[in-house]
Formats: structure tokens, sequence, C-alpha cells
């Protein structure tokens, strides 16, 4: 569904709140605190979807616990945000979001965090395996720490793996010692269903214990790369260096779920994207408060 569909198919508020009931209750409306049945729609002037729980005595809505819950922007833009996001292929600025919605720069920029948050969210259940290959990057982003001499110092560092079919994970760390490669692995990756292929930094040798690994030289036919994850660190550094300009080095997580989740459901370009990123995110996960962006686990 593109923007003009979008445009087309939802004419006000009541459109959106009707799809996402659909969506989310699919004809059996329930309580969101307590999961009971026993609701009733609540007829208020002035409040559209408003229900009652005869069992735990709540009023709610279909946004409740999600993250339009408690939005004064409306739906309808909501729905575009998500659209431009799930099919920009290097992501969308807070800006370019205020520019295109008519919208704050602040309230853009609130938007794209909490779509980003859903996808985290999202991505913290994946699991690799088959042939896997994994890698570390470095992004210039000053992150707060002292300068001084070593790999990839004074810059945000990002380790990643890829499945050679499939899916990829990429998060910020602390470091690239053995010890942090290893933890991302065992968060990740399935040890025995894989098959692991790095290249020869040191950090990775802690897990030839733990997975079948192996180390390949990188391969290179007239400039272009073979290997997946350096294909995926290509779509990272022109995400990150081309689009996002300004980021704090803290949510750099959220910026690189958008990146591995947009990539993930690449083969999914001509499903319905507001339907899709709804049921996979939206309402799986409870609504997550901007203060914990920024303590955000590092491994």
């Amino acid at each position: 569904m593109n923007i003009v569909e979008i445009i087309r198919r939802f004419e006000g508020q009541e459109d959106c709140i009707a799809h996402l009931e659909n969506l989310r209750f699919d004809r059996e409306p329930y309580c969101p605190l307590c999961e009971s049945h026993n609701v009733a729609r609540k007829r208020e002037k002035g409040r559209i979807g408003r229900w009652n729980c005869h069992s735990c005595g709540s009023s709610f809505s279909v946004l409740s616990g999600t993250i339009f819950a408690g939005t004064r922007t409306p739906l309808i833009k909501w729905f575009l945000a998500i659209s431009l996001v799930m099919n920009a292929r290097k992501g969308i600025s807070s800006y370019q979001l205020s520019r295109h919605l008519g919208i704050s720069q602040d309230n853009a920029w609130r938007i794209l965090h909490k779509i980003r948050q859903e996808m985290l969210e999202e991505l913290t259940g994946i699991s690799l395996k088959g042939i896997v290959e994994a890698d570390e990057t470095y992004a210039s982003i000053y992150t707060g720490e002292e300068k001084n001499r070593g790999r990839g110092s004074n810059k945000l560092k990002i380790l990643g793996a890829a499945e050679r079919q499939g899916n990829v994970m990429a998060r910020r760390m602390a470091d690239v010692s053995g010890d942090a490669i290893k933890r991302f692995m065992e968060a990740y990756l399935e040890f025995e269903n894989s098959v692991l292929i790095t290249d020869k930094w040191r950090g990775y040798n802690v897990l030839d214990e733990l997975v079948e690994h192996y180390v390949m030289e990188e391969e290179k036919e007239e400039g272009k790369t073979t290997s997946v994850i350096e294909g995926f660190w290509a779509i990272v550094k022109r995400s990150l260096y081309g689009i996002y300009h300004h980021y704090q080095w803290y949510n750099a997580d959220l910026y690189l779920a958008e990146i591995c989740f947009r990539y993930n459901n690449r083969k999914y370009e001509d499903e319905d994207t507001i339907d899709y990123f709804m049921k996979r995110c939206v309402f799986k996960h409870s609504n997550i408060a901007y203060h914990t962006m920024k303590d955000a686990w590092m491994m």
C-alpha cells in the first residue's frame, strides 16, 4: 500500500481506528488490561473508538498499549510515516518526514523513534542459523570516549551477523573483544545449526569451541565484494552517513534496528506494509517509554 492508496482508503480518524480494530481484535474485541471479552462499545461525544470492560471496569481503545497510545497526531499521518519508513531503502530523516506530513520536526522524530522501538523489540527474538557471516564495522560518530589508539577507538562500534540467504542482526558494541563477541553470538546465533564465517580478527577465536568456525579471506571481483555482511555494511553506511547525520550514539541501536528490520523483510515489498508492520510489531509488544531508549542494553 503506497501513500496514494493510504490517502484514498482512509478518509478520517474513524476509518483508521476501524482498520486497527479489525487487525487487533479480528471481530472479537477484548480488554488489553485483563484480556476479558466482556466488553461493550462506549459512546462518548468527541471520542472515537472507546470501549468499556465489564470485568475490570477499565476504559480502553484499540490504541491502548501501543505506540499510538496518547497520540494527538492523526492516525493517517502515522500510517503514512510507517509506509515511508518501510519503503525508504536508506531510511528517512525526521526533517524529511516533517516536511512530508506537515508536522514539527520534534513530532516526526518521536514518531520515527517509536516505530524503531517496535522494530528493535521484534528483532530481539531473532535466531540466525545456516551459513552465517559475522563482521564488525565502525561508524565515524563521537561516542563520548577519550581518544586513544586501538581498533576503532573513539568510533561507534557495530557487530553484525548475516545469514547467506536470510536475515541479519547488528548491534552497537561497547567493544569488539572476544567476550563481547561471544555474548552477541549467544544471543542471536544457533550454534548447533550454524557454520560461522569471519575474518581474521582474533576476537572471534573464542567461538571455536562453540560453533563450526571458518576464517575466510575477503573475496572481491572488480571492486565488488561477494560477502553478504559486507554488502549489508554498505547499506548501513549509506543510511548512517547519508540520512541520519546528527544521531546520538546511545540511539544507534534504534537506527540499526530499522535498517535490519527493513533488510530482513525486503521480500515482502509487495505486501501491505502497514498491516504487516502492525501484525508483526505494534500488536505484539507493550508500549515503550522514551526514557528507556538511552538506557538500552549495549553488549
